[in-house]
């Protein structure tokens, strides 16, 4: 069967049919994917059996590899998985827990953001557990000329150590984390350095303000900012299947979890990261 897309929803994304991850890329197919994931943003491939080996492999395809600042929960081995997961194995868990539920950008908090991810569905719930992904293309281009220009000129703040607090306060950064990860200020708006189309580039609890605003007005600005790129129509939710793969261009899209039973049901999630070009 040829490699083809079917797209799943009008602004971005698509699935991909006729392709086995779990055996060696060939050129073409490597070219398909990758000229696909700048057309279309998301890209879901269903029914997927990857092993951590097969999983690091498809993605080094694409580029190097970003090992999370989170070492806690890296795979045992395979240091460029990180596990999101309940299980809990000889008394410790083995991955972040209802992490990330506002929306993001991998890495954002870096000085030079993540690519794009790939995430895999080892172990499913049977409700709940959604991903939410927003492309930032369509709500860049339907502001008003005049907020383009505006949100154009700005640089917003964003905290790896803010995030840190909101999610997690009871689990303060090491010193090594927090000089690996210190605020950094990116555009609002940034250029696409492939496609060359722009898109706003945003986030939820990361967000720690925007340069030249007093810490609260900048906040608000980013949380109104968000708030109209994130509507419906401009949004796609995933809910997973077992062996789902998801890859996206974090220069492009936000994207969000949602809560699930973690008390009745289990899930393991094992995520790579495109550095960052």
């Amino acid at each position: 069967m040829a490699i083809s897309f079917q797209g799943l929803v009008d602004s971005f994304g698509a699935e991909v049919l006729g392709v086995d991850l779990a055996e060696p890329l060939g050129a073409e197919e490597t070219a398909a994917i990758w000229d696909a994931f700048h057309r279309y943003s998301v890209l879901l491939f269903r029914d997927q059996k990857l092993g951590p080996r097969q999983h690091i492999d498809f993605t080094r395809a694409f580029g190097p590899l970003e090992i999370h600042v989170q070492t806690a929960f890296l795979l045992p081995e395979h240091p460029e998985i990180y596990v999101i997961s309940n299980i809990v194995e000889d008394g410790r868990p083995i991955g972040a827990v209802d992490c990330a539920l506002s929306w993001h950008s991998d890495s954002s908090y870096m000085a030079v953001p993540s690519l794009g991810s790939v995430l895999h569905g080892v172990e499913v719930p049977p409700v709940g557990a959604d991903t939410w992904f927003a492309g930032m293309f369509a709500p860049y281009d339907a502001l008003p000329e005049a907020k383009r220009r505006q949100y154009g000129a700005l640089k917003a703040v964003h905290s790896y150590l803010r995030l840190q607090q909101k999610q997690f306060p009871d689990r303060p950064l090491t010193p090594l984390q927090r000089e690996q990860a210190p605020d950094i200020a990116h555009p609002i708006v940034r250029v696409h350095p492939v496609t060359g189309r722009k898109s706003l580039f945003l986030g939820g609890a990361v967000i720690a303000g925007v340069e030249g605003m007093p810490d609260d007005e900048g906040v608000g600005m980013m949380r109104d900012l968000l708030d109209f790129a994130t509507r419906d129509d401009f949004t796609y939710c995933h809910k997973w299947r077992p062996g789902d793969v998801v890859m996206w261009d974090n220069r492009c899209t936000l994207h969000k979890g949602t809560k699930y039973d973690v008390d009745r049901h289990r899930r393991r999630m094992h995520r790579t990261t495109l550095a960052g070009n």
